[in-house]
């Protein structure tokens, strides 16, 4: 959360995404501590996205759904990471308050040639558009896989062919090539 406050004092205004853990969920205290630390750092509330994958809910329903209800009803965002690999039913993703809903890599690398994995991604973005949710495209490594997605709606790519993990500080200058090199495309 001080990067992502770092970050803006350089002119850069970013969503800071931060995986949680099914023990983060047991945590009925995780909420205020967050925003606590969001405070303190300087951090944008409403910017930071906490990230958990369909199977971290299935420990503790109940509990999980606590805790993540009071993350969103301090401001934060939330995710739900690989859909579509886990064993939840889509009546989490109705009790649950997500804000995102991130495509797993194994439909996106097949999009192009695999016609269920590319059925999949379009009734996942269609789906996540119906409840109000942003979708993000994970694994992306190549150009026609985020041509095929943006068609379909994908809101975020994310992947090898966008950018490789990097330093924080080197984020910046990524920033500016990659909308350069848009605008070039």
């Amino acid at each position: 959360m001080s990067q992502q406050s770092q970050w803006r004092q350089v002119g850069l205004d970013l969503c800071m995404s931060i995986n949680i853990s099914p023990k983060n969920l047991t945590d009925l205290d995780l909420p205020e501590k967050m925003m606590s630390c969001a405070l303190e750092s300087g951090g944008e509330i409403d910017r930071i996205m906490f990230e958990l994958t369909e199977t971290a809910l299935l420990s503790d329903v109940a509990g999980s759904i606590d805790v993540l209800s009071r993350l969103r009803m301090k401001n934060f965002k939330l995710s739900i990471d690989d859909f579509g690999t886990g064993y939840s039913s889509l009546q989490q993703l109705v009790r649950v308050p997500f804000t995102e809903l991130k495509i797993d890599q194994s439909f996106v690398r097949k999009i192009v040639n695999d016609k269920e994995c590319k059925t999949i991604s379009e009734i996942s973005i269609l789906l996540a558009h119906k409840l109000d949710m942003n979708v993000v495209a994970e694994g992306i490594e190549h150009q026609v896989e985020w041509n095929i997605l943006k068609e379909m709606g994908c809101d975020i790519g994310q992947g090898y062919w966008i950018g490789r993990p990097m330093p924080a500080d080197e984020i910046k200058a990524w920033i500016k090539n990659w909308h350069s090199s848009e605008i070039s495309d």
